[in-house]
């Protein structure tokens, strides 16, 4: 059972995501192992796994990672729009914009978006922990370093657009950090935390 209560899927289905060949990734030189599923998102599976580096080993080198995946879909209409791959990459841009313009501790780290032979499509981050159900037990430096980050993120032109309890995770140190951009907007322009509508409605939910 996954950790949204929904049936998990078999991880010996789970597709291999050959690091090898990167759409875009800040790390390239590495194997990637699929443990197990966290749950389904809107665009995806998640799953949990691990990421050596070419040059290291499964001791000292291993970082624990989040994969989204989204696999080609079985008669998939070919005049549609998109699918869920599409949005999965359009999701790694906004991590990769993040990653190149220098802001940092907003998301968890970014290694890239992969695909491999048959389609699959994957974003991979290094696992920022267990996603938030609500914002109300949230210590109050806790909930004012979380708006902080939304702060920032503006500042830096994105916009979430799903700024929720489930797309923030937290890790075991009682860090925060901000996911699932496959909805978020760049080229935004804040008019500040006391005129901007999504960083009032995320101080409203925070009690701030």
């Amino acid at each position: 059972m996954s950790r949204d209560g929904s049936p998990s899927p078999d991880k010996s289905t789970a597709p291999q995501i050959s690091s090898g060949h990167p759409a875009s990734a800040a790390t390239c030189d590495a194997g990637i192992f699929i443990d197990d599923c966290l749950g389904k998102s809107a665009i995806g599976i998640v799953w949990s796994g691990r990421m050596i580096p070419e040059d290291g080993d499964d001791d000292d080198f291993t970082i624990p990672i989040a994969v989204k995946m989204a696999v080609p879909r079985e008669n998939a209409d070919p005049e549609a729009d998109e699918d869920e791959r599409d949005t999965i990459r359009e999701e790694g841009l906004i991590y990769d914009y993040f990653a190149k313009s220098g802001t940092h501790g907003i998301t968890p780290r970014y290694f890239g978006v992969f695909e491999d032979a048959v389609g699959t499509v994957a974003v991979i981050l290094e696992n920022g922990g267990t996603a938030l159900k609500t914002f109300q037990n949230l210590a109050n430096d806790q909930a004012q370093k979380l708006f902080a980050k939304a702060v920032e993120m503006h500042s830096a032109g994105v916009r979430h657009h799903d700024l929720v309890p489930r797309n923030v995770v937290r890790d075991s140190d009682g860090d925060l950090k901000i996911i699932d951009f496959h909805v978020a907007k760049t080229g935004h322009r804040c008019r500040g935390s006391l005129k901007c509508k999504e960083l009032l409605q995320l101080s409203a939910a925070l009690g701030l």
